[in-house]
């Protein structure tokens, strides 16, 4: 299982560039600072950033660059995105499976496992299970980890024991969303859709 959690937020779009102000602002600290070690900086009153030497200022800064990049292209993404045509209502035919969901504190109950595949490696779709079992095994395994972490002194006990995800059942519809037992709908890439 992948140790690097993946989270899901949902902002106005008013917040989202307050938090992509703050970013380059971090970014353009580690980049200054870089410059600094470089013999570059032009700014007599710039105060450094904590750190060893100029290849990491940079490589914090073009981490920093890294986070911006892949936030804005996620919201360029979101404006291209034509709105769905309307799901017909689950019913005893439609396919069923299991999702790991995890509740956050934005946007409530969200699909919390998503994968991406050799074919399309920057697409993340939504991980159905066939069974409630290997649903659950997975968060079993994602334990397992955060144990261990604990053991190996890189997790608090309380947060090792914490499991926050839980399975729930779902309808495959023929479009591709799926829909959980409340109505809420969800795309293959996990984004939330308004119920029809």
């Amino acid at each position: 299982m992948n140790k690097d959690r993946q989270y899901h937020f949902s902002l106005p779009q008013t917040d989202f560039g307050q938090l992509i102000d703050g970013l380059c602002t971090r970014r353009d600290a580690w980049a200054e600072t870089a410059r600094w070690f470089r013999g570059e900086s032009k700014d007599p009153l710039f105060a450094i950033e904590e750190c060893g030497d100029e290849k990491e200022a940079q490589e914090i800064a073009d981490h920093y660059e890294e986070i911006i990049g892949k936030l804005q292209a996620q919201v360029e993404r979101q404006r291209e995105e034509k709105t769905p045509e309307p799901s017909r209502a689950p019913n005893d035919s439609d396919p069923r499976g299991y999702c790991i969901f995890i509740n956050t504190f934005f946007q409530g109950a969200v699909p919390g496992l998503r994968e991406s595949t050799a074919e399309e490696p920057e697409v993340e779709n939504i991980c159905i299970f066939a069974s409630e079992r290997e649903a659950q095994l997975e968060i079993v395994d994602y334990l397992k980890i955060r144990l261990q972490e604990f053991i190996d002194g890189e997790r608090d006990f309380e947060d090792a024991i914490t499991s926050e995800e839980f399975v729930e059942e779902v309808a495959i519809l023929p479009d591709g969303f799926i829909r959980v037992s409340t109505g809420e709908r969800f795309s293959s890439d996990g984004e939330r859709s308004d119920p029809s």
